[in-house]
């Protein structure tokens, strides 16, 4: 009976992540085809991110009472029920917000799911999470491809249909484990809970002002959050412009996808105590963003993309390796790293948009990208000089120097 419920439990949380990864690959080009406006691009990726900046560190404290089961059926069909209204009105800005309101409602998932597997686990928890990791991994190819297929059809509608879809057998497959036994924990009042969020956030700030290494952390969190916020919203526009068909986008998404699993590993390995392998992705990224107008074939833009997101996901995977080691507060740190990322990358979205739009593609980002990464690698070497210095004179209390 427990394995038939956990196949069921991991086939609801597939059919989420399945729905999320055709979403986060066909969003930016349905978007597109229906505007043909690159302002729209940018407004969709911060949509779909600013969720995350807004709510994703405090949504669950609220709606721990609620059954998990509730929580998952509730948001599996409020958003299936969501990605109609695009299909139906086709006009940027509802599909703007029903964007928004998925991603957001996405939480209210991720809560359920979290409350119900922890309270059924039991001893089996590390089995439980290895199959997480597994559906990921799958989720973030098959999703991008059937986007992919999806829209070589002659609807663009159709990833949102499939996604729906996607999202319905997620809410079926938990409906059939509603009986499922759970305990809702013992928590203090909402504004209590409330209080000791915006508590914990400025523990963290100040945590993070006393991390040895906070300049180097901060630095490298931004010129991350740069590029995330730069590359998503020029990539289709150069597509067009390459004549390169915006419908492989996906596949940008899979290499994406692909590098984030790929760096993953650097968890488990003693990859991440190595300072020049980490400076030296950091400076991949500079070379590679400053030359991402030379990728003028689809083959080309795949292996910049792949080569872009494995740095980022690697560097992130190793900042916040690396975060965790601090004795207090330790997640409370990556979050506002995470926050300083988002923020960072919302507003270069914007930003970016707004000079594609105002002087339009070569006049500003052919010389703008160089420039950027030049300042990146500049920045690189006078950190990576830093930290080198530091872990001569006191190795044994740089977090940064090489174990």
């Amino acid at each position: 009976m427990r394995s038939v419920q956990w196949s069921a439990l991991f086939l609801g949380r597939f059919g989420s992540m399945l729905g999320n990864w055709i979403l986060n690959a066909s969003g930016s080009v349905i978007i597109y085809e229906w505007t043909h406006n690159v302002v729209y691009i940018a407004l969709y990726n911060i949509c779909n991110q600013l969720p995350s900046l807004i709510i994703g560190s405090w949504i669950g404290f609220w709606v721990q009472k609620i059954k998990p089961q509730f929580l998952m059926v509730g948001a599996d069909i409020l958003r299936a029920v969501l990605l109609i209204l695009p299909i139906v009105f086709k006009t940027g800005w509802v599909f703007l917000l029903c964007v928004f309101l998925i991603t957001a409602v996405g939480y209210l998932f991720l809560t359920g799911q979290s409350e119900l597997f922890s309270s059924i686990a039991g001893d089996r928890r590390d089995e439980l999470w290895s199959g997480f990791s597994l559906l990921h991994s799958i989720s973030v190819i098959v999703g991008p491809i059937i986007a992919l297929l999806a829209l070589k059809s002659p609807s663009t509608a159709l990833p949102l249909w499939l996604d729906a879809v996607s999202f319905l057998v997620s809410a079926a497959a938990v409906l059939s484990v509603w009986n499922i036994p759970y305990s809702s924990p013992k928590s203090p009042s909402h504004p209590a809970l409330k209080s000791n969020v915006f508590k914990e956030m400025t523990i963290s700030i100040q945590q993070l002002k006393d991390y040895p290494d906070k300049w180097n952390v901060v630095i490298l969190s931004l010129f991350i959050g740069i590029f995330l916020g730069v590359l998503p919203v020029i990539t289709i526009p150069f597509m067009t412009q390459q004549q390169i068909r915006v419908s492989s986008y996906p596949l940008l998404a899979a290499m994406q996808g692909a590098a984030g699993i790929i760096a993953s590993f650097a968890s488990f390995s003693r990859l991440r105590h190595n300072d020049a392998l980490l400076y030296s992705f950091a400076a991949l990224i500079a070379v590679l963003g400053s030359g991402f107008f030379l990728a003028k074939s689809l083959l080309l833009l795949m292996t910049f993309y792949f080569f872009l997101y494995l740095s980022i996901s690697f560097i992130d995977v190793v900042l916040e390796q690396r975060l965790n080691q601090a004795e207090r507060h330790r997640g409370a740190i990556v979050t506002t790293v995470a926050a300083l990322d988002n923020a960072v990358s919302l507003t270069l979205m914007l930003l970016t948009a707004i000079l594609l739009h105002v002087w339009g593609d070569a006049d500003v980002l052919h010389v703008a990208l160089p420039v950027l990464g030049g300042i990146t690698l500049i920045a690189i070497l006078i950190m990576w000089r830093r930290a080198s210095f530091s872990s001569h004179s006191d190795s044994s209390a740089h977090p940064f120097s090489h174990r």
